[in-house]
C-alpha cells in the first residue's frame, strides 16, 4: 500500500499536470469563431433589413454588439429574456410590418420562447 504523501504527491502532480494542459489550450484560443459571426451577421444585412441571431451566450451576444456597432449603421439590439425593456424592443422592431430600417437582434436562447420571427428577414442561429 502506498504511503500517504507518495499518493499525495503524485495526485498533486497530475493535478499540476492537467491545469498545465486546460493553460495550454487557453493559449490556442482566438476570438475567430466570434469574428466570423459578425462576418457572418454583416454579410446577411447587406442583402437583408432585419436580422435575428440567437446564440446560448449572452457574453457572445454583448461581445458581438460591440463589435457591430463600429460597423454599420444599423440599429443592434441586445436582449437576452432577463430584461423586460430589451424584449418589448425586440419584438417592435421585429413585428410583421414594422419599418425600423436596418436592424439586427442579438437574443439568448430564452429570447425564442413565445417570441413571434414572422418580422425577421433572415434568422440564424450562431452556436
Amino acid at each position: 500500500m502506498p504511503r500517504a504523501p507518495d499518493a499525495f504527491e503524485r495526485a498533486r502532480q497530475e493535478e499540476v499536470e492537467t491545469y498545465e494542459e486546460i493553460a495550454k489550450r487557453c493559449k490556442e484560443l482566438s476570438g475567430r469563431r466570434e469574428k466570423d459571426k459578425v462576418e457572418l451577421l454583416l454579410r446577411v444585412l447587406r442583402s437583408r433589413d432585419r436580422v435575428l441571431g440567437f446564440d446560448a451566450h449572452p457574453i457572445t451576444l454583448a461581445f458581438l454588439a460591440k463589435e457591430i456597432l463600429g460597423r454599420t449603421d444599423a440599429t443592434v439590439i441586445v436582449a437576452t429574456g432577463g430584461n423586460h425593456r430589451e424584449r418589448r424592443e425586440v419584438e417592435a422592431a421585429f413585428r410583421l410590418g414594422a419599418s425600423h430600417g436596418p436592424t439586427i437582434g442579438l437574443c439568448s436562447d430564452t429570447m425564442s420562447e413565445g417570441f413571434n420571427l414572422q418580422g425577421a428577414s433572415t434568422v440564424l442561429i450562431l452556436d
